[in-house]
Parts: C-alpha cells; structure tokens; sequence
C-alpha cells in the first residue's frame, strides 16, 4: 500500500469511529456531562410546554442533591405539616435560595 492509501485507511477508520460515537449519542435516551457546563451571558434554557420538566427526579432523604447559588447541594427538605414560617426558610437557605443579610 502506498502512503496515500494508508492515509485514507487511517482516516476511514476514524471517520467510522468518530460516526459509531454519534451514532451511541443520538440514539441514547439521556447525555451524559462529566465535565462543568457553562453559559454565556443572555443565554436561556427553554423548557417544554406540555409535559413539563423535572430537576431531580428521585427525592426525599436519600434522593438526588441540588444547592443554588453556591450552595452546598441537598436533599428534598421536609417538614412535619403545618410548616411554619422558621421550616419553609430553613428549607429554602439550605437550597441557597434565600438567606438574610
């Protein structure tokens, strides 16, 4: 085989690579980010109209975590019902979302 071939079999075969990993991405029900995400300023997410969209989709003590604002995350908050005024502030500092200053 001369240089030129060799080079179209290399690059055949990453093309074939490149297109099974697209292919797996595609065709996959989720994505999966291993890395930070960021986004550039003015930029929004929009959601869908009809079914709706969820953020952690396993509560409760042992479910999944979510902090805002450079808020350690955490689980689903509970408080025994009623919940006064000292359980919904204490429920909404723990996620970042509100703090007194």
């Amino acid at each position: 085989m001369n240089p030129q071939e060799i080079q179209i079999q290399e690059l055949t075969q990453r093309v074939n690579h490149l297109e099974g990993l697209l292919f797996a991405i595609l065709k996959s029900d989720r994505m999966m980010i291993e890395k930070n995400m960021q986004m550039a300023d003015g930029r929004n997410v929009q959601l869908g109209k009809t079914t709706g969209t969820k953020f952690g989709t396993e509560g409760g003590a042992t479910g999944q975590k979510i902090g805002f604002f450079g808020a350690t995350p955490v689980v689903q908050q509970t408080a025994s019902a009623p919940a006064s005024v000292a359980n919904i502030y204490n429920a909404l500092h723990a996620y970042g979302l509100f703090t007194v200053v």
